[in-house]
């Protein structure tokens, strides 16, 4: 029988606030039809992906935010080994949802697992799309970003409740800052370091930031990235050297996937980007926060497929 093995991430802010116990709202769901994990440690996370291999459960879905996409993935990439990873469902619950929005699936994780069920109990095909994943030490992914990026995840999280509200205030405050130059804004600040795609060095080194993904990045309303599924075995990948108020003054292309003007731009796709900066480089990946070291390596990871239904 086919079945689906769900991770529900417990410590995750939209399963700790749902009214509904989400791993009892899902069994209620899925009945025979899926395993539900409500995971606290990376441990137990580890241990859920095992028992999905051993048991050859034929999809796996994943509900609590792009960080928790991030570790799961991890993980079954490493459990599986050179296997095949299984489908993934993406059944959102963060507070970017950046790879949900890259796929046409409606709804919240409740109406995608209702349709996914539907669709095995009639035996239907279920569509689903390749992505390639990139590869950052030994973590899996789909989106990389260092500076203006981190800049404004650390304050989009720093607050009690973050969410939409919180983005808003975040982009209007960096509107402000770039517009008026702002040399005190903590969203602009810059890093120093070399940037090398492929075979090729960027001709800058003082940045605002830079950005690498598989998915169309549509973080806070941005579609930053539009070739990052132009090409098999590659991301797009962009870094500016821009000022603040020039950055500002394209947040429509930026918003739309055009490519910023100036010369201090580098805007292409690429299957290995090397980072190396005087100073520990602060990074994401898929929305988590991490300090790495002073060199950083972002290649390509497996092809996986997600579930759109």
């Amino acid at each position: 029988m086919k079945k689906v093995g769900i991770i529900v991430n417990a410590h995750a802010r939209s399963v700790k606030k749902n009214r509904k116990d989400v791993k009892e709202l899902f069994v209620g769901i899925g009945g025979d039809l899926v395993d539900v994990r409500a995971t606290t440690s990376f441990d137990e996370l580890e241990q859920a992906c095992l028992d999905f291999k051993n048991c050859n459960y034929e999809y796996i879905g994943i509900t609590g935010g792009d960080g928790t996409i991030h570790h799961t993935l991890t993980r079954l990439i490493n459990v599986y080994g050179t296997s095949k990873v299984p489908p993934l469902v993406i059944l959102r619950g963060g507070t970017m949802d950046n790879i949900a929005r890259d796929l046409s699936v409606k709804g919240k994780g409740p109406d995608i697992l209702k349709r996914l069920v539907a669709a095995m109990r009639k035996d239907n095909q279920v569509r689903t799309v390749a992505r390639d994943t990139i590869k950052i030490g030994h973590a899996f992914g789909f989106i990389f970003g260092t500076g203006i990026v981190t800049n404004i995840l650390n304050a989009a999280y720093d607050c009690e409740t973050p969410g939409v509200k919180r983005n808003l205030v975040v982009i209007f405050t960096a509107l402000k800052d770039g517009l008026l130059n702002n040399p005190d804004s903590q969203l602009f600040r810059r890093i120093k370091a070399h940037v090398y795609v492929d075979d090729y060095e960027v001709p800058f080194s003082d940045m605002i930031g830079i950005i690498a993904a598989t998915v169309e990045h549509k973080g806070m309303g941005f579609h930053l990235l539009p070739r990052a599924n132009e090409k098999k075995g590659a991301f797009h990948m962009m870094c500016s050297g821009l000022t603040p108020g020039s950055i500002a003054r394209q947040v429509l292309r930026a918003k739309n996937g055009i490519p910023l003007k100036g010369e201090l731009n580098y805007n292409g796709i690429g299957s290995r980007l090397r980072i190396v900066s005087d100073h520990a480089i602060e990074y994401t990946i898929d929305g988590d926060l991490y300090k790495g070291g002073r060199e950083l390596i972002i290649e390509m990871g497996p092809e996986v497929n997600l579930v759109e239904v």
